[in-house]
């Protein structure tokens, strides 16, 4: 029998830690769409930079875990519409376009390879009802108005609210990360400590 691979390893040793606690309830076809994503992220990541070398092979471990987390927090919230702002990787907007399958999301990422990496990816996952803006979100000219606005480690939520004003209604949110030490400082904001294994991050819950 063929070994797995380490980064086989990492993708089941989260989903058995993640089973055995009830965390998320995930098919066997998302899981394996997870771990398609992760080859292509892994393949990807020595030409484009997309993650450090020392983290290839823990991604779901120590990155797509992240992502997947939002996942149960965004089902609380109206999610017809999902725009995840700075895209790059495709954490958190892929594997929570596979957690949320019926959602419409749209992808916003500046930096063109990077864009084109993410259309390569939605692409060979046959993924639909999502679309990658090769832009910046304050230049995005386009009617879309988004239910959940999602962003990871791209600028602190005052400045993300400010970017995304024309694509958000009243009732919109804000599902990111934050940084480890600050508070958020918006009324009505949520600061969630999710753990996973020995990792931890901040999610923000913010009113838009």
């Amino acid at each position: 029998m063929e070994a797995s691979s380490p980064l086989e390893t990492d993708l089941e040793r989260v989903r058995s830690l993640w089973d055995s606690e009830g965390r998320i309830s995930l098919t066997e076809c998302q899981w394996s769409l997870i771990k398609s994503y992760s080859n292509l992220l892994y393949e990807a990541s020595f030409k484009l930079n997309l993650v450090s070398p020392a983290d290839r092979d823990l991604l779901v471990s120590r990155h797509i875990w992240r992502a997947l987390s939002m996942g149960p927090h965004i089902d609380s919230i109206p999610n017809k519409i999902i725009l995840d702002v700075g895209s790059g990787s495709g954490i958190p907007a892929i594997p929570l376009k596979i957690y949320h399958p019926m959602s419409r999301f749209y992808l916003v990422e500046s930096r063109r390879k990077r864009a084109n990496f993410l259309k390569t990816v939605i692409r060979k996952l046959h993924l639909k009802k999502i679309t990658v803006i090769n832009g910046r979100v304050e230049d995005w000219d386009d009617d879309v108005v988004a239910d959940v606005v999602t962003s990871r480690s791209v600028a602190n939520p005052i400045a993300l609210r400010n970017w995304v004003a024309n694509h958000v209604h009243k009732k919109s949110m804000l599902v990111c990360t934050l940084n480890k030490l600050g508070k958020v400082g918006i009324e009505g904001a949520k600061d969630i400590l999710l753990e996973s294994g020995e990792e931890a991050m901040r999610l923000g819950i913010i009113p838009l």
